[in-house]
């Protein structure tokens, strides 16, 4: 689960239907309107004009009705974002809970700060609703979580490091 939009889970090697991606991708499009529920591939090209950090023409455009196109990425007070690719994924990140039973779970959260808190919440709520669940919040600034959950007050890579080395 993530909520950056960079697709950097996709270029590391994870299966595509594995990963939930809460605020949606910049290499996903949809229509700026929206005049359907479309969402298609990012596979444009964009030109940046280097002395105003604008975009050059061509623009993406909507193959429906020919309006601009956009990320498809939920941004703040956005109210057009089509979330139907986020929310197949929401499913199947259920399912994959769901499924989990007795097993025990680790939720390794890096970097997820309380600004913008669906990543936090979402550890949390496994962590107290999966009786063998346990969350490791690595964070350098706001590590905070009651025990029996792990807080480790540090980098990322530091983080992930000192799990490495008790393993």
């Amino acid at each position: 689960m993530t909520s950056n939009v960079d697709g950097q889970f996709q270029k590391a090697g994870y299966p595509e239907e594995r990963i939930l991606e809460v605020h949606g991708s910049i290499h996903r499009l949809q229509c700026q309107t929206p005049c359907s529920t479309s969402i298609w591939s990012n596979d444009e090209v964009i030109r940046i004009d280097d002395t105003t950090m604008r975009a050059r023409p061509p623009l993406p455009r909507c193959s429906e009705c020919g309006e601009v196109s956009r990320p498809n990425i939920l941004m703040f007070g956005d109210w057009s974002w089509l979330s139907d690719q986020t929310r197949i994924q929401q499913f199947a990140f259920d399912r994959f809970l769901a499924e989990q039973g007795e097993r025990r779970i680790a939720v390794i959260e890096m970097g997820a700060g309380s600004a913008i808190p669906k990543i936090r919440a979402t550890s949390e709520r496994i962590g107290w609703n999966f009786e063998h669940a346990t969350v490791i919040r690595i964070n350098p600034c706001e590590s905070d979580i009651e025990p029996p959950h792990i807080s480790l007050p540090c980098g990322a890579l530091e983080g992930l490091q000192k799990i490495d080395a008790l393993l």
